[in-house]
């Protein structure tokens, strides 16, 4: 018997949540998107019942990366990704916000909205800053120079690649 079915035995809500985001993620590293939906929303619907923001938080942002990096459904991915980002802002915590502002840049740039990617790459650039995040910085560097080579400002881009390498 599974752990999922033990807990609905058990009427243990918060454990059932936490399983089916955990089954949802592992749909996720195999590629199976529609599983991994399925058990995504079931956890954030869940989470949402029991007033659990952290977790509705975790749930979001796993959801926006199934929709994004699966379905190319990118503004269903940023309305995800928007909550969570709200929800890491709430708590004060600057490296899931950075990532949270990488993750809407990045839908905003894989449908051609540079001028909607770049303020935000940027910001989450001072961030990995404040923070002294040398991996935040560069790969939030990396994601710039990719901004500016696709909208053909090959100077930046390089630019950006270069500053990258330097931190690395």
């Amino acid at each position: 018997r599974s752990a999922l079915s033990k807990f609905r035995e058990l009427n243990d809500s918060v454990n059932i949540s936490w399983t089916m985001n955990e089954i949802g993620n592992v749909y996720f590293d195999k590629g199976i998107a529609d599983s991994s939906i399925i058990y995504l929303t079931g956890a954030y619907r869940l989470r949402e019942s029991l007033g659990s923001t952290k977790g509705m938080v975790n749930t979001a942002i796993n959801l926006g990366l199934v929709y994004a990096q699966f379905n190319q459904d990118y503004e269903k991915a940023l309305e995800y990704f928007e909550i969570g980002y709200e929800g890491q802002k709430a708590e004060n915590d600057s490296v899931g916000m950075a990532n949270a502002i990488n993750n809407k840049a990045l839908c905003y740039q894989h449908t051609d909205r540079f001028d909607e990617s770049l303020p935000l790459l940027k910001e989450a650039l001072q961030i990995w800053e404040d923070i002294g995040s040398k991996g935040g910085q560069a790969m939030t560097l990396n994601n710039l120079g990719d901004v500016y080579r696709e909208t053909k400002k090959y100077d930046l881009a390089i630019e950006y690649f270069d500053r990258s390498l330097t931190i690395c």
